[in-house]
């Protein structure tokens, strides 16, 4: 298993098929990002697209490598397997390849994670979900999402060899992370190339979306930065190499700093103090001294950049004061900024412990789940936390659901139960143990000092990593980041040093055409050719699709944002059939469908809304927890009733009565239910309900928006005749907030300007 960390596959154009493979990923994952007027999900769909093109790419030249005899490299493949030729069973050569390297226990725990994730998607509620996310070319945690992060995991492991190919990768992260801490100076500073109207960004995104994502990304690259650029003290004056090192972190602290998120910062603190740790119990204190100085002086400049006045931020005074506001909080205000975590964290316990779930026997709309006491086990499924979470009735969160656990381990423990949070405790552990047995073999002198230097760093990552993830939300572009970083440290437990580091000879031309050991055994070729043939299939037919439906719909947007209807109708509709898995533009087209319905003729509306309906249930077929679909699916099934006259007053309610099943503590349910009675006539049920809205919203936070609840109960006054409470409800309902519909129903009551009563 010992090679040497120069040794190159005389294969070498697979070797380097391969590196453009992990280094497209490291580059393209987390910048990919397309104009806002370009497509939907401008944000996550490019970095879904890369992700899963690097994926299928990597599996091709797995298959081609195959065929050409070779598989891995260092410790992995050809002849080192099995004896001469390699030819032991390819499941014994797996095995003794697994049992024999020195991070076997990184490669059980990414084995362990895949098959706590194959066992929780067999016991979800909703297959497709669990293996495609919830709308398919999005971020999510699905299982296609888990493989492809593998794919990448296992190229990086087996046939990342040398400390060339290594120090090309970290510098290939420091590139991209000065890009991303570059952009997010820009829109600091309302620069912003994707934006059509940037303005100020008094929290700035960067390429991820939310501040909270670059932060993530971030801390875990400035390390490797870092350590990268110490090795290099030794080539420059030191001056130099301190203001040059400076300056590839300090656009990247910029970034961390302009994202105002306090969970990075505390686990920037924790990856500090791990790096200083390390680097003195590592090396002394002159290494360690020379790395304070570049990251105290990157920081010092982020904190310049910070002071340059930008107008129209904070109420017009500098740029500067939100940052230190938001810095100097960190510490007492920490319990402060975790309230809303702790209120997911309870409610998500709630949820593990009491498995709740709808009465599948009263409502079959929805799947069962089985034996309930399993789901502790093996979780509600990937990409479940946002239907099993409502379930315990909390709606004190913030305005919206939540969709997220805002701990990686919580999330885990609701989507994959306790093998998941097992699982992947025990990777992490096994990098603690690679990491920390490399960084002792370091301080013996084992290794050169940039590979020394960058063990540290890793490890330094990996504490700001945990650390950061216990309030966290982990996305695309950090789990990736994370894989790829945990198959380094696979590769680099396999490589050392005798010799100095230089590639050898490369043979003649005729003598590499066919490395000994290689085979061009026809079915082998043959196969391959399938997988390559598959891949394009799969690409073509499960990545491309989505991208394609993205852009179609947004000039569907397009098209009925102007008052072009027909034409954004035929563009939904072309969307959808690019992609008809794809529930956003069903969402969409119904609710176009929807609102030309009300600009038709009576005979023609109920056609309409029909249309619309049967949008919402194709959602539903694919996904019967999708909140969203139910949400619409009650409103056109009860304005459809409304519009007949013979749809059954309880078939008119009941999607919305599921609805309220899905989410029952959450008012808004309960108010569209109660909204559906009065649009059937049935007001004193509608009270009812109503009233069980109104007790649920006194629990809520200050965004419930509470002025429609309070209109629901004056037109239901109305209904019954009871006009002194229905004005006193549309009166509440303008205090709450002012709207045209219970102003014009308190002027219907009273023949008094609204204005005056809701002053």
């Amino acid at each position: 298993m010992t090679t040497q960390a120069t040794r190159i596959d005389r294969s070498s154009g697979i070797a380097r098929a391969f590196e453009a493979g992990w280094l497209a990923a490291a580059v393209l994952v987390p910048i990919a990002i397309m104009h806002e007027d370009f497509m939907i999900g401008f944000i996550q769909m490019p970095k879904v697209f890369a992700l899963r093109t690097v994926a299928l790419y990597l599996v091709a030249v797995f298959a081609i490598e195959w065929a050409m005899g070779r598989w891995g490299g260092a410790g992995w493949g050809g002849p080192e397997w099995g004896g001469p030729g390699g030819e032991q069973p390819l499941a014994r050569r797996w095995r003794a390849a697994v049992q024999a390297h020195p991070a076997k226990l990184v490669i059980m725990g990414a084995g362990a994670v895949l098959l706590a994730t194959l066992v929780s998607v067999a016991f979800a509620p909703v297959r497709s979900i669990a293996i495609w996310g919830i709308d398919p070319g999005w971020d999510t945690y699905g299982l296609v999402s888990l493989a492809a992060y593998l794919v990448i995991f296992t190229a990086v492991a087996t046939h990342l060899r040398t400390g060339a190919q290594l120090r090309r990768l970290v510098w290939a992260l420091t590139g991209v992370s000065v890009a991303i801490g570059l952009l997010s100076v820009g829109q600091h500073f309302g620069v912003d190339p994707f934006r059509s109207n940037p303005g100020l960004a008094e929290r700035a995104r960067s390429t991820f979306g939310n501040p909270i994502f670059a932060g993530s990304y971030l801390l875990m690259t400035v390390p490797l930065t870092i350590a990268l650029f110490t090795a290099y003290r030794d080539r420059f004056a030191p001056l130099v190499h301190v203001g040059l090192g400076a300056g590839l972190i300090a656009l990247q602290l910029s970034a961390v700093l302009f994202g105002l998120s306090r969970g990075p910062w505390v686990g920037f603190a924790g990856m500090a103090i791990a790096l200083v740790g390390l680097l003195a119990w590592t090396f002394g204190s002159r290494v360690m001294l020379r790395a304070v100085a570049i990251t105290t002086v990157g920081l010092a400049i982020a904190f310049v950049v910070s002071a340059v006045p930008v107008r129209g931020v904070g109420g017009g005074g500098p740029a500067a004061a939100p940052v230190i506001e938001r810095i100097s909080t960190v510490i007492p205000d920490i319990g402060g900024g975790l309230n809303s975590r702790s209120v997911i964290w309870s409610t998500a316990a709630a949820v593990y412990v009491g498995v709740p779930w709808v009465d599948t026997a009263l409502y079959p709309e929805i799947p069962d789940i089985g034996f309930r006491p399993l789901r502790r086990l093996v979780g509600f499924g990937p990409d479940h936390f946002g239907y099993a979470y409502p379930m315990a009735g909390e709606s004190t969160y913030t305005f919206e659901l939540a969709s997220h656990g805002h701990n990686f381990f919580i999330h885990t423990m609701i989507e994959l139960g306790f093998l998941g949070v097992a699982s992947y405790m025990f990777i992490f552990g096994a990098l603690a143990v690679a990491l920390f047995r490399m960084v002792r073999a370091a301080r013996a002198g084992a290794y050169p000092e940039w590979f020394a230097l960058l063990a540290v760093g890793l490890s330094a990552s990996l504490v700001g990593r945990v650390i950061e993830q216990i309030p966290g939300k982990a996305q695309i572009s950090d789990l990736a980041l994370s894989w790829m970083l945990a198959a380094v440290v696979i590769a680099m437990s396999t490589m050392r040093f005798g010799e100095a580091e230089a590639a050898p000879a490369r043979p003649p031309r005729r003598a590499r055409s066919r490395p000994r050991g290689s085979s061009s055994n026809p079915l082998r070729v043959a196969g391959a050719a399938a997988v390559v043939v598959a891949v394009v299939v799969v690409w073509s037919v499960s990545v491309v699709p989505y991208v394609v439906s993205a852009r179609v719909g947004l000039l569907a947007d397009r098209a009925t944002g102007a008052g072009e209807v027909q034409r954004g109708l035929d563009l939904y509709e072309r969307a959808r059939d690019i992609a008809p898995d794809l529930a956003v533009n069903r969402l969409r087209l119904g609710q176009v469908l929807y609102a030309a319905s009300g600009r038709v003729a009576d005979e023609d509306r109920a056609e309409a809304i029909q249309k619309a309906y049967a949008e919402v249930r194709a959602v539903l077929d694919r996904n019967p927890l999708d909140h969203r679909a139910w949400s619409r699916a009650g409103e056109y099934l009860r304005e459809l009733a409304v519009a007949t006259g013979g749809v059954p007053p309880a078939e008119a309610v009941r999607d919305t009565e599921v609805l309220v099943q899905l989410m029952p503590g959450f008012w808004q349910a309960h108010a569209a239910l109660a909204w559906s009675y009065v649009r059937i006539g049935e007001y004193e049920r509608a009270l009812q309900v109503a009233d069980d809205a109104k007790a649920l919203s006194l629990t809520t936070t200050v965004y419930a928006d509470t002025h429609l609840l309070y209109y629901v109960y004056a037109v239901a006054y109305e209904g019954l005749g009871r006009t002194e409470d229905a004005i006193k409800a549309a009166r509440t309902s303008i205090r709450r907030r002012p709207n045209t519909a219970a102003q014009q129903l308190l002027e219907r009551l009273t023949a008094t300007p609204a204005s005056d009563d809701a002053s």
